[in-house]
């Protein structure tokens, strides 16, 4: 399913969701964040070849405890306790997710079931949560 860019309302929860987009998206969508009042979570994928270092960037970038653990289930269980960040609703951009999809297809395929179960979770609470990854093979479209 393709989505044109200007049509997405950051704010709508019942758009949010994951979305693949293209490499140059990805400023205008943060900016988009920042104006709608959304926290913003810029996730640097490039070199990231593998699970640990996947978990360890995000870990990074949404400023999770490191002492929760670096596994699926820590990944899922924080992604719900968000309301900590500032911001009505979340926003994370997967930069440079071509070399890991490349590398650990499944463990980015694992992460993105991850975060389409949070968009669920926050999306039931009336609180928009998107994640958009960028890839340099496609436009926009449901992940």
């Amino acid at each position: 399913m393709n989505i044109p860019l200007e049509d997405f309302d950051l704010r709508d929860t019942m758009q949010s969701g994951t979305y693949i987009v293209d490499p140059t998206d990805m400023d205008r969508l943060a900016a988009d964040g920042v104006a709608a009042r959304l926290h913003i979570a810029r996730v640097d994928l490039a070199q990231c070849r593998d699970k640990a270092c996947l978990l360890k960037r995000l870990s990074g970038a949404l400023g999770f405890d490191p002492d929760r653990g670096s596994n699926w289930d820590a990944l899922q269980s924080q992604l719900h306790d968000l309301g900590w960040l500032d911001g009505d609703g979340y926003v994370v951009l997967l930069d440079h997710s071509d070399e890991i999809q490349g590398a650990a297809e499944d463990d980015l395929d694992d992460a993105l079931d991850i975060f389409d179960e949070a968009g669920e979770f926050w999306r039931s609470r009336k609180v928009p949560f998107w994640t958009f990854m960028a890839m340099s093979t496609t436009r926009i479209s449901v992940a």
